[in-house]
């Protein structure tokens, strides 16, 4: 078993290490077309930078929440990059999102906390993602455990991005009587905020907000966790961690 784990551990740090030069140009994302755009249409061309993180933000909750007392691991989330917006002549199509995550417990009360935390290189900068959550656990339908989460994201260092945060709530019920497998569901939304540290044609900055729901299934294994997004589609997340 440990050496399973080692195996599983090491692979995520690898899928880590080759999302480094992911974002290694400038300006990955391509902001600085909407220099020359008018606020209408570049609020519009920039909607899918907001659903993207969107994604990144809202998948992967279950793991840093499934321990007993304490959960702590490594988590990768990948979301597809839309041909459409300023993503249009943009040559990446996903982003991949490694995460180290912690969660801890109360049982007495049933009240749990996590955080998260990405890492990697985006221009001459190291990009970070932050998250944070708190929620409990009413329990309330038997054999099912329900937890009611409150979250909040934000970025740090992304190339002509001044802020992209967001927070969000979620509901992630799963059936635990089974030994060694977890199913569970996962039905939350986000409100996402992104303002880009450009100007528009007028001089101007603009600021775009969307709010997205999604829900996704996923199955925890032992120590793997996989959650696969149904609304929206294409979004993954997988996690290798320990709880106890």
């Amino acid at each position: 078993m440990r050496k399973l784990r080692k195996i599983f551990l090491i692979t995520f740090l690898c899928l880590g290490v080759l999302t480094l030069n992911i974002f290694a140009d400038e300006d990955p994302l391509a902001f600085q077309t909407i220099k020359n755009m008018v606020k209408d249409y570049a609020e519009k061309q920039l909607s899918p930078v907001v659903d993207l993180f969107s994604g990144v933000f809202n998948t992967g909750f279950y793991a840093p929440v499934s321990g007993k007392i304490v959960s702590l691991g490594i988590q990768l989330n990948i979301v597809p990059i839309p041909k459409e917006g300023i993503f249009e002549n943009v040559d990446q199509k996903v982003l991949p999102a490694p995460f180290l995550y912690g969660g801890v417990r109360a049982p007495v009360i049933g009240v749990f906390g996590l955080a998260r935390a990405a890492f990697f290189p985006a221009g001459e900068k190291i990009f970070q993602i932050w998250g944070l959550g708190a929620g409990w656990e009413p329990n309330l339908i038997p054999l099912l455990n329900t937890k009611v989460l409150l979250s909040y994201h934000f970025i740090k260092n992304f190339p002509y991005i001044a802020k992209l945060s967001s927070w969000g709530g979620d509901i992630i019920v799963s059936f635990t009587k089974i030994p060694f497998v977890t199913p569970f569901s996962v039905l939350g939304f986000n409100r996402t905020t992104l303002q880009p540290d450009v100007e528009i044609i007028t001089g101007e900055k603009i600021e775009v907000s969307a709010t997205n729901f999604y829900f996704s299934l996923g199955l925890k294994i032992m120590f793997i966790t996989a959650e696969v997004a149904i609304v929206p589609s294409n979004t993954y997340s997988i996690s290798a961690g320990f709880s106890f």
